[in-house]
């Protein structure tokens, strides 16, 4: 008796197990089973598929087998495929709203520094403004996962600024910005 064919792909988070009973060479195929990750058998049709959702940077097994009329079973066949790893955190610093009229601020390319995060390990940070002059104002702030932090410091001075960081997810620099 021939093998049947399985295969897993993986699309991002998502992976589709597809499967096909080998031709049944003289005898039926009378009965096509799947198990994924070493689960339970399951009884299902001769040729077809299936897709889960799972968390990422996993891998995930499928085996497929089949009966012929006479009851014998072919070998089992199986694939794997692994999902995409969890996107990078970044953080950057951005302008925000003007603060012209503030103390020492009287340009009106005074602005507030912002603190932009994507993919971010939330919680209480202690963020710092800096710039080509030096660093001022640390504070703590909430920070969300995927979030814009309008800080209390702002700066008219040109040039590059940057907030750096310090909380759960670590510490480091943001990406820089220049006005």
């Amino acid at each position: 008796m021939r093998n049947p064919s399985v295969s897993a792909t993986a699309n991002g988070r998502s992976i589709t197990y597809q499967w096909n009973a080998p031709s049944a060479n003289g005898r039926a195929i009378t009965q096509m089973q799947i198990r994924i990750d070493g689960g339970n058998w399951q009884n299902v049709a001769n040729n077809g598929s299936t897709s889960a959702t799972y968390g990422y940077a996993e891998t995930h097994r499928v085996e497929a087998r089949a009966q012929d009329a006479e009851g014998q079973w072919s070998g089992v066949v199986s694939d794997s495929a692994r999902t995409v790893d969890p996107p990078q955190p970044r953080a950057w610093t951005s302008r925000g709203s003007s603060a012209a009229g503030m103390p020492g601020c009287e340009s009106a390319s005074c602005s507030y520094f912002v603190f932009n995060v994507e993919n971010w390990v939330p919680g209480t940070y202690t963020l710092s403004c800096n710039d080509s002059e030096g660093r001022w104002s640390s504070n703590s702030y909430q920070v969300g996962a995927n979030d814009s932090v309008r800080l209390s410091c702002y700066s008219g001075y040109a040039g590059s600024k940057w907030v750096s960081y310090s909380g759960p997810g670590g510490s480091g620099n943001a990406e820089a910005t220049t006005w």
